[in-house]
């Protein structure tokens, strides 16, 4: 076994080895083959190979101060998105994406509710902001006013 590591040790002497850039290549890498399972296969497959490639290319390149470079022209970037995240237009934009992440959930939640009691019931969401309870109420009981269960604000719909 420390023939196979000193036979590794020799190989990568003198050669860049792994890095943060390397790190995010290969998150990349690993998010464009899951998402190849699911959409644009082909095209999402291609990019993984191509970016995987360069990967190894840069882990394995005796170029030592151009992948430094490029690590920190890397670093740079990634510190500017970050404190564009910590600034007040960053946050701005981070509790948007969680808003539009409460709507999506929110939304797969009546779409399982409508699938579950479809045909017996309507599922109504309640209008108070703070609230946005999922309230079943029975279909055909015509034109009613409907408590919340949860903040008892009450909202007149067709049933």
């Amino acid at each position: 076994m420390n023939q196979w590591r000193d036979k590794l040790q020799n190989f990568m002497s003198g050669r860049y080895g792994s890095d943060e850039l390397t790190r995010f290549l290969t998150a990349v890498v690993l998010i464009c083959l899951v998402l190849s399972f699911f959409f644009l296969g082909g095209i999402l497959s291609v990019i993984a190979v191509a970016v995987l490639i360069y990967d190894y290319y840069r882990i394995f390149s005796r170029n030592l101060q151009a992948r430094r470079n490029e690590n920190a022209w890397y670093l740079d970037k990634k510190y500017k998105v970050q404190a564009f995240f910590r600034s007040g237009k960053g946050r701005a934009v981070g509790n948007w994406c969680r808003q539009v992440g409460r709507n999506i959930r929110s939304a797969f939640q009546t779409i399982k509710l409508n699938l579950k009691y479809g045909k017996e019931y309507h599922i109504y969401t309640c209008p108070n902001p703070e609230c946005r309870a999922k309230i079943r109420v029975p279909k055909g009981k015509g034109h009613i006013e409907i408590t919340c269960p949860k903040c008892h604000e009450k909202f007149v719909r067709n049933s």
